[in-house]
């Protein structure tokens, strides 16, 4: 299946919970729950691929977001710690990828410039990829509150103060 196609699919996920949201089932939540969870499981099996473009795992993480937010709460604290690690994960990835972009830059004075302009690309495609992870923090701060204190904490003491380019303000 292409991208394109399992784009697509992973579109129709959000509106397929909210009609079971909707539905008058006895079962409902329970029911609910089960297929947000195997969602979420597939949709980060997709980010993390390895042959996944960034475009494609973007829309996987805003569907990911879209699931929590049309759900609430359905994971359990080990599930937020197994999101969270992930999301760090993506996040760290993707700051090394800059990185190595920027080194490439800087180390090559002889750099056509139309390769400069492809890593300038590739560099604002990782800022969309963090953005979309940003967003989908901040659903899981406004769901889950309290399960989210060991994320705040991590995104604190590593993250923050790791990566200086978080602080920066454009």
């Amino acid at each position: 299946m292409d991208e394109k196609i399992r784009k697509q699919a992973a579109s129709c996920m959000p509106p397929l919970l909210e009609a079971i949201q909707d539905a008058d089932h006895s079962n409902k939540d329970e029911i609910k729950k089960k297929i947000a969870q195997l969602f979420l499981t597939n949709l980060w099996r997709a980010v993390e691929s390895s042959i996944s473009s960034l475009d494609y795992s973007i829309h996987m993480i805003h569907t990911t977001r879209k699931v929590i937010d049309v759900c609430g709460t359905f994971m359990t604290q080990d599930e937020i710690k197994k999101l969270s690690a992930r999301i760090l994960k993506a996040i760290s990835e993707s700051e090394l990828r800059k990185s190595e972009n920027d080194d490439i830059t800087n180390n090559e004075c002889d750099e056509e410039e139309e390769e400069k302009l492809e890593l300038d690309n590739a560099n604002a495609a990782e800022d969309k990829l963090q953005h979309a992870l940003a967003e989908l923090i901040g659903s899981l701060f406004k769901t889950y509150k309290e399960l989210t204190l060991p994320l705040v904490s991590t995104l604190e003491s590593d993250l923050l103060m790791n990566h200086s380019a978080f602080l920066v303000v454009e």
